[in-house]
């Protein structure tokens, strides 16, 4: 099998794999701009909205025009603002459209959501363990960068908030706990991920969760977003799409919107414990399904990395390299001064 694979490696060129790594992350650039330009039309329209309310209450546009001014620099606007998902869920379905016309010929949904292995529910724990296991090393790192950036008299403090705030609303809560786990698997681990299968399925798996872990364009997120890529990227590549769904549902709707609203009302102490008590005993489990999976791991890699040189055409392809300096920059935007 190994053999097979090598060989076909070799009838790949240079510009097939370039071509191939640059479509994808054009494909997931257009949709973050439409993403952005329907959040902000959103943004716009209810600026707009309370000018016209102003208006009709006052009949004089100077004075409705100044209230309006009151009302949107005032925090209420703003929340409100924030955690609509309104906005959110057209954009994230709209986005997808276009990455679907992008990419259709490329990658078929029929065969995204195809069975290749079974999956039993040992497996499917041991892949949650791993997943959400992930959670704890993440928020360490975040300490040490906290801590380097905190000596420059700055702070990501507002990245982390943003990582691990609930929803307040109906339409946000839908929008982080099912549109955002269906669309993004399809998109990276559907779209993106298959169309770059045949150079290799480490190299799919590796390219697919960088993209994914970058459009976060947040420093936390991105890095746990890039983390768990891989393990999304993995069991969506040997068993199924819907498992790879499944999973990124479980950690947004459970253990993160469900845990946030049923610890809200206790003391912050009693959150942390619970929250870091849940985390760690993942972690942990995580941690020992690695070392003994560790010699099975390192065989698939082996098996499926693919040709090393698609590695070094994908990250000096134009627009994946654009891409990655775009969302970059963007996640420095979180970082503030004290």
């Amino acid at each position: 099998m190994e053999t097979v694979e090598l060989m076909e490696d070799n009838l790949y060129s240079k510009k097939q794999v370039k071509a191939d790594v640059n479509r994808g992350a054009l494909a997931v650039m257009l949709n973050l701009v439409i993403m952005y330009v329907v959040v902000f039309a959103g943004l716009f329209f209810r600026m707009f909205c309370v000018f016209c309310a102003e208006m009709a209450k006052t009949n004089d546009y100077e004075l409705a025009l100044a209230n309006a001014d009151v009302i949107i620099e005032g925090d209420a606007f703003w929340d409100s603002a924030m955690e609509s998902g309104i906005e959110s869920l057209l954009a994230i379905f709209l986005g997808t459209f276009f990455v679907w016309i992008v990419m259709r010929q490329k990658a078929s949904v029929k065969a995204m959501f195809e069975s290749r292995n079974t999956m039993t529910g040992k497996t499917f724990f041991q892949c949650l363990c791993v997943f959400m296991g992930i959670q704890i090393p993440v928020i360490l790192l975040d300490g040490v960068i906290e801590t380097i950036l905190n000596q420059f008299g700055l702070t990501a403090a507002a990245g982390l908030e943003m990582a691990t705030g609930g929803s307040t609303t109906i339409s946000m809560f839908l929008y982080a706990a099912f549109g955002a786990p269906i669309v993004e698997e399809v998109i990276y681990r559907g779209f993106i991920m298959k169309s770059l299968e045949k150079y290799g399925k480490v190299f799919a798996i590796v390219i697919s969760a960088i993209l994914f872990g970058l459009m976060h364009t947040n420093l936390t997120q991105s890095i746990f977003a890039m983390l768990v890529g891989l393990v999304l990227g993995y069991v969506a590549m040997n068993y199924s799409l819907k498992w790879s769904i499944l999973l990124h549902f479980l950690n947004n709707c459970i253990f993160s919107e469900a845990m946030s609203f049923l610890l809200k009302d206790m003391e912050e102490k009693a959150q942390d414990i619970i929250e870091t008590g849940s985390m760690g005993a993942f972690c942990v489990v995580g941690i020992v399904i690695l070392i003994l999976k560790r010699k099975k791991i390192l065989q698939y890699v082996k098996t499926y990395v693919g040709n090393k040189e698609y590695y070094k055409y994908a990250f000096t392809s134009g627009w994946f390299l654009v891409f990655i300096v775009a969302c970059s920059l963007g996640g420095l935007m979180v970082i503030q001064r004290l």
